[in-house]
């Protein structure tokens, strides 16, 4: 995401990896319905060989300077949603992070009941804005000042 306020472009980042070990390729993988495309190819996964985070960074696009990172533990799909009110949202398992938009400081995490993994939104109800993230089958909304 970006904010004109700050202007830095807030970007999310992955730090996770598994062991695969592949079957020989004696065949083509079968594309179509039902396939399970390369995931026929593996023999053997191994999840959590490393400890897994999730980072947001701030990056000035004019100069592509880092300004800050914040490291989160865990990992998930979604990516972050920065407000006019310097605020940078990140869903990160069942927990809904909170980062200050110049500094990276973690401000608030709102647990949820489910892990979420989408991206957050924002919105405006009654005058007032919103910012909310799918979490299972139900979404969760944060009202801002």
């Amino acid at each position: 995401s970006f904010s004109p306020g700050t202007n830095f472009l807030y970007v999310t980042g992955k730090n996770d990896a598994m062991l695969l070990q592949s079957k020989s390729v004696t065949e083509p993988i079968k594309p179509g319905l039902g396939s399970p495309g390369h995931y026929q190819s593996f023999t053997e996964w191994k999840m959590g060989m490393v400890k897994a985070t999730q980072s947001v960074a701030a990056y000035d696009p004019n100069t592509g300077d880092l300004a800050w990172v914040a490291t989160l533990p865990g990992t998930t799909s979604g990516g972050n949603i920065a407000t006019a009110g310097d605020l940078v949202f990140e869903p990160v398992g069942n927990i809904f992070h909170v980062l200050d938009a110049k500094t990276g400081a973690k401000l608030a995490g709102v647990q949820m009941k489910i892990s979420a993994f989408s991206s957050p939104l924002a919105y405006m109800a009654g005058g007032k804005q919103f910012v909310a993230v799918a979490s299972g089958n139900s979404v969760v909304a944060i009202g801002l000042p």
